[in-house]
């Protein structure tokens, strides 16, 4: 599992998440904190490395939190689901974890997913997903695409000047 399931506390605010592959390549998604009332949760998802080579692992990430002010039970994450161009195919695990019996206000879990992609290089694949609580409460529906390329192919590469220079 690239990413760690972790708890996280967070005040309301919006957050820049960053996500930097191996191969240099870097995501930025927006987690935001700042909505409210009796009960709600509010969902982001990110897949790393955004441009994997073809036959590798990725792991997907959904990080959910409850924006409401009193605590939400049983919450677990829907059916990952995904679509792919050309001849893009993705093998995916159970998410982990299942799901957590109570996630306190301003509480965040991370919902990952381990998958094998496969197809050609240039191919788009998508996942999406939203998360589910009792009440029921239901997070919005989260999507992330990456583009598969050949071991070598972009992805970027470092530059060979930096790695020879001198600090």
């Amino acid at each position: 599992n690239v990413i760690s399931t972790q708890v996280l506390q967070m005040i309301p605010d919006t957050y820049d998440i960053k996500v930097i592959s191996s191969f240099g390549s870097i995501k930025t998604t927006e987690l935001d904190m700042t909505g409210g009332g009796a009960s709600g949760l509010r969902a982001e998802m990110i897949t790393d490395p955004p441009d994997p080579v073809i036959g590798k692992n990725v792991t997907t990430a959904m990080i959910v939190t409850n924006t409401g002010d009193a605590p939400i039970t049983n919450v677990s994450p829907n059916v990952l689901s995904t679509s792919t161009t050309g001849s893009g195919t993705i093998i995916t695990s159970p998410p982990v974890p299942s799901g957590v019996a109570t996630l306190n206000e301003g509480a965040s879990v991370m919902f990952t997913w381990d998958s094998r992609v496969t197809g050609d290089s240039g191919d788009v694949l998508s996942f999406s997903s939203s998360a589910t609580g009792d009440g029921p409460v239901i997070s919005n529906t989260v999507s992330d695409t990456i583009i598969l390329r050949l071991a070598g192919e972009g992805g970027g590469s470092p530059d060979p000047d930096i790695l020879s220079d001198e600090l």
